[in-house]
């Protein structure tokens, strides 16, 4: 069940999706931290994955410490439903009541039936909801908008027009409890993009100089769209993806090495 496989039936109207891929990946990124991951199933009842993986103690200097979020409802307006069920879930876990839409039309109807203490809605969708109605005026305490690293630059428009935090996507636990706890969520907003991954990211020009990379990933899944990458890792598909006309080519599960040194290969070229 864990090795990679193929659809026998690869017509349009075959009865069961997926690549088979999945399971292998996860059991290679598992392995690669030197866990294991196994299955438990019943025909008729499901299955169950479960994983487990050594981990070393967090830094106490880093210790998180949840919030009480009782008694606190929290919108959520978002399309994506895999984002929007994560952010649901860890608010419910602190204690929040959630409810999620994925249309700024039934948001500001949820608006106008109730207090509301925070409001969590994704940019594109943020951009219609100001269009339609006046932030101020709606019954939510918080009004966070989440956008992509390359949005900031749209902050102080927002915040003009009545948001009164940010988010910086993809959502981590710290930022979220911050913003939902912060007095002026706008106040600070260099922490929100920083973190460990972010001098990962930068290429050099191959002497060791920093130089600004415009990246396009063209992927229609969300997932996969945090890393560019193919499932394919047979020496035939490299060799296609060659001849297609690329210059390189990382596989699945992505390795942060190789893609520094893809990034750095490609710095290094249009520095030459």
């Amino acid at each position: 069940m864990f090795r990679d496989f193929e659809q026998a039936d690869g017509s349009s109207t075959r009865k069961f999706g997926g690549t088979g891929l999945g399971l292998a990946i996860s059991k290679r990124i598992v392995a690669r931290m030197d866990g294991r991951i196994a299955v438990d199933s019943e025909p008729g009842a499901g299955a169950t994955f479960s994983f487990t993986v050594p981990l070393a103690p967090a830094d106490g200097a880093h210790e998180f410490i949840a919030p009480d979020l009782s008694d606190t409802a929290v919108l959520i307006v978002a399309a994506a439903e895999i984002e929007s069920a994560l952010l649901a879930r860890r608010l419910a876990c602190w204690g929040a009541e959630t409810s999620v839409v994925a249309c700024e039309k039934s948001a500001v109807a949820l608006l106008a039936k109730r207090h509301w203490d925070a409001l969590l809605v994704d940019y594109p969708l943020a951009r219609s909801m100001i269009a339609r109605s006046d932030l101020d005026a709606l019954d939510a305490t918080r009004r966070i908008v989440l956008i992509r690293p390359t949005e900031r630059h749209e902050l102080p428009a927002l915040k003009e027009r009545g948001f009164t935090g940010y988010l910086v996507k993809p959502v981590r636990m710290a930022s979220l409890a911050a913003r939902l706890t912060a007095e002026d969520a706008f106040e600070d907003m260099a922490p929100e993009i920083s973190g460990p991954d972010q001098t990962d990211a930068a290429a050099t020009d191959g002497k060791g100089k920093g130089i600004g990379l415009s990246i396009l990933v063209a992927e229609d899944n969300e997932i996969n769209a945090l890393l560019a990458l193919t499932a394919n890792a047979q020496s035939e598909d490299r060799d296609a993806c060659l001849a297609a006309g690329m210059d390189g080519l990382l596989v699945k599960p992505l390795e942060r090495e190789r893609l520094r040194e893809a990034l750095d290969a490609v710095a290094a070229r249009l520095a030459a």
